[in-house]
């Protein structure tokens, strides 16, 4: 008797998942990554993310489209086919079972799941296509998928054995597939049923795809510390998927932070937590404030060195003042656009966040901030809109106030809804680049210089004005829509305005907020425009 399966695997050029450094296999049903437009294209480790960005970008809520209902449908298809087939056990299927009775009823259930049906004639079995609708309809689509149901028709009337199985794909898994039974569901999954068991599960899902951003012996961690990777899953998914590329640990177990061991008491202070006891760092970063610990660690790790160093304030001597700047600037990554939740919408941002701001800041080599650099000529050049009457001595004894670091600005830039930040930023960094040879005794005029020019400027002035405006924030624009970081798209994240910040919102803030700094008033009009049209091209998405 002839073993005749019906097994199809996609292979693309890359290395099958288990020749790659700590993946392992999991079979997808190349077909529902058809339903849902997501091509191998790319190459095969982008699949499974895309996929889940498809599916759980947002959570679901109400009627599901087409392509949804579509894909669904295939999976419980494919799921019944598989579960039935498991109960033949590796023998397959074959029509000989149905001489016994309990064997029948497997054969019967397993022919049923695909729209097939078993006939008995005076004694005799056949097998042939079941004619009401719906299994037409099943029939179809198996077909898609790979599953031949004529051909395995024929198959078993003429005494052989088949195992029903659908077209393939072999993508890469950043877990076992033991681990996914025991540590996540909690119960025996047939192999060619993990992917669907996962991509209807939300924070299975999402736990997936932030898994996929760590490194080998972050995931190999986690594979053997089980509960923290079930608390992982059944509390924190959402800021896993968007910040996990972030979550290292090494091979001594310690946690590994941006700064290294210069920046250990810092992240320690603020945590209260233990770099060499991970599992209750890591339950800290991704579970405080809902999250937005995970997107202050996250941001610091994937600056350039200098920008950590001016972000973590390893240029400021007093260490006791350091801890309470980095605090302060935990704190405006805390309070920023409070109705957006990573939870819900980790692959969204706010605009113009605290996480923008820290790129676009300019610095030296050591993280100082750049001139000009002092809290008082920030202070006036961003509170109001009034310029300074020439020998008002505004600015005299600038530097008694002291320097600017990150917590100062994302205290000063970064209050109000985006409109507002919008503006503050834009003039921050217009005014690092104009002014930043300026000596302080010149700082006066330079609060000046924007005012008139805003006022009075004229024909090449004005257009020099915003020309020079409009290259310094092209990759402020360029933030809102970041490529992927990584190989597998662990921080592809799309920067969307949040919900609360409605078109009607927009509107209503976009002018006040360009008017509303001092050095604003260079920025003008065009700029803002320039901005806002880099705005809708991330609300459209």
């Amino acid at each position: 008797m002839r073993l005749l399966g019906f097994v199809v695997v996609t292979f693309c050029a890359t290395a099958p998942a288990s020749a790659q450094s700590a993946w392992f296999d999991l079979p997808v049903p190349t077909a529902s990554l058809t339903q849902i437009d997501v091509s191998l294209d790319a190459g095969r480790t982008l699949a499974a993310p895309r996929a889940i960005r498809v599916l759980h970008t947002i959570p679901r809520e109400g009627e599901l489209p087409a392509p949804l209902v579509a894909f669904e449908q295939l999976l419980t298809d494919l799921d019944a086919v598989e579960s039935e087939s498991l109960r033949a056990g590796a023998r397959g299927l074959r029509l000989e079972m149905a001489k016994n009775a309990s064997e029948r009823d497997v054969l019967r259930d397993t022919l049923a799941a695909m729209g097939l049906r078993l006939r008995e004639r005076r004694g005799a079995y056949t097998v042939e296509p079941n004619q009401d609708g719906d299994a037409v309809k099943l029939r179809k689509r198996l077909e898609t998928a790979g599953i031949d149901t004529a051909s395995i028709e024929k198959a078993l009337n003429g005494g052989e054995t088949i195992v029903p199985s659908p077209a393939v794909t072999v993508l890469p898994s950043p877990l076992p597939h033991e681990v996914w039974e025991s540590a996540i569901f909690e119960r025996k999954i047939a192999a060619r049923s993990l992917f669907s068991a996962i991509v209807r599960d939300r924070r299975a899902s999402l736990l997936f795809y932030g898994l996929l951003s760590m490194t080998p012996e972050t995931r190999t961690h986690l594979a053997k510390d089980r509960d923290l990777l079930q608390r992982l899953y059944r509390d924190m998914a959402g800021p896993v998927a968007a910040f996990g590329s972030s979550f290292r640990i090494g091979g001594d177990g310690r946690f590994i932070v941006a700064g290294g061991a210069e920046a250990a008491e810092l992240w320690e202070g603020l945590v209260a937590e233990r770099l060499d006891q991970p599992a209750q760092f890591a339950r800290a970063i991704f579970g405080r404030s809902n999250g937005r610990l995970a997107y202050f660690f996250d941001t610091i790790a994937h600056l350039d060195e200098p920008h950590q160093r001016f972000a973590l304030g390893l240029w400021i001597t007093d260490r006791g003042v350091r801890l309470e700047r980095f605090k302060a600037l935990f704190r405006t990554f805390a309070d920023v656009d409070a109705q957006w939740q990573a939870s819900e919408r980790p692959f969204a941002r706010p605009l113009y966040d605290p996480s923008t701001m820290l790129g676009l800041v300019a610095v030296d080599a050591q993280g100082e901030p750049i001139a000009p650099r002092y809290r008082r000529f920030w202070d006036r050049a961003l509170a109001g809109i009034d310029v300074p009457a020439s020998g008002t001595r505004e600015l005299k004894d600038v530097a008694d106030d002291g320097v600017i670091d990150a917590a100062w600005l994302g205290e000063h830039v970064l209050q109000g809804l985006f409109p507002e930040r919008q503006a503050r930023l834009g003039c921050f960094v217009f005014g690092q680049r104009v002014f930043a040879s300026a000596q302080d005794e010149e700082l006066e005029n330079a609060l000046q210089g924007p005012g008139r020019r805003a006022h009075g400027a004229r024909g090449g002035d004005q257009v020099l004005a915003h020309r020079e405006v409009g290259e310094d924030l092209t990759p402020f624009r360029h933030q809102a829509q970041p490529e992927p970081r990584d190989a597998v798209g662990g921080q592809a994240v799309d920067r969307l305005a949040v919900e609360d910040h409605g078109a009607g919102a927009r509107r209503h803030h976009a002018h006040d907020g360009v008017h509303r700094g001092r050095l604003a008033h260079a920025v003008a009009a065009h700029q803002g425009d320039d901005l806002a049209g880099a705005h809708r091209q991330v609300d459209a998405e």
